[in-house]
């Protein structure tokens, strides 16, 4: 195919054609598996609900936010986002897009490709490594070399490795995040949540209740309590005032419609 067809072609063209095999083959040069089709790569996904904008009594909502890619190691952890354009597009015209749903995500890795190549931004990269850069459709990376770097970014352990790929991780995906921290308490504290789990002879995982409730958890002192109480009542009382204000200002906006009509027809 030509330069000027392959311009001709619209992104899901550019994605059937040239992108996903491209993702799809990555590693396999290296005796690598590459990315498995069913389980690790993910297309069109919605990653935020698109909010709803009220202007007067009129209300809309804008428009929500799909990534084109999202690759995983196992269902329900993505380690890497791929943007892609229409071959008119220069390579990097989707990573700024792309890297909003890397943010959204949590991940290291983010790619935008037009089908002529890659451009890649990587949060952990090597030493005398560049962050930025662009690379072939045939040089794709592995789920192997995108996992080690997933790693890395939020500094997983390799003793907890096989928990966070276990299929019920996303039960206390939150839990550990809020957990792996760099000061060495926080490492301690991580390491008894981590023990709270129980895993089976067959490899599945569950939270154990006789130990949650044995941990001991911090909450405020009684004071800050009733500050946080009160302060919350505070807000809900404003909340009222502002929907009384909205209900009064569409009152008076029919009414100033009713009058104008009056006049013009008086």
């Amino acid at each position: 195919m030509d330069k000027k067809e392959k311009k001709e072609l619209s992104e899901t063209d550019i994605k059937a054609k040239f992108i996903t095999p491209a993702i799809q083959d990555a590693g396999c040069w290296m005796l690598d598996a590459g990315w498995d089709e069913m389980k690790q790569i993910r297309r069109e996904v919605t990653l935020t609900p698109s909010p709803v904008i009220v202007r007067g009594n009129m209300s809309s909502r804008n428009k929500k936010k799909f990534a084109d890619y999202v690759l995983q190691k196992e269902k329900g952890v993505p380690i890497a986002v791929v943007e892609a354009k229409d071959n008119k597009h220069s390579v990097r015209s989707g990573m700024q897009q792309a890297l909003s749903y890397s943010d959204i995500l949590e991940v290291p890795s983010t790619f935008s490709s037009n089908g002529d190549a890659f451009a890649s931004h990587n949060k952990v990269p090597q030493p005398n490594n560049d962050i930025e850069t662009e690379f072939s459709l045939g040089s794709f990376p592995s789920p192997n070399e995108l996992w080690l770097r997933y790693k890395t970014f939020p500094g997983i352990e390799e003793e907890d490795e096989e928990l966070i790929v276990d299929p019920s991780y996303e039960v206390y995906l939150g839990l550990y995040q809020a957990l792996t921290g760099p000061d060495e308490e926080d490492k301690i504290f991580k390491n008894e949540m981590v023990g709270i789990v129980d895993r089976s002879s067959h490899g599945t995982c569950k939270l154990v209740s006789e130990k949650i409730w044995r941990k001991v958890v911090v909450i405020p002192p009684h004071t800050e309590q009733i500050r946080i109480v009160t302060k919350v009542d505070e807000l809900i009382a404003l909340c009222d005032q502002l929907k009384a204000l909205l209900g009064n200002a569409q009152t008076t906006q029919l009414n100033l419609a009713d009058a104008i009509v009056q006049q013009a027809v008086g």
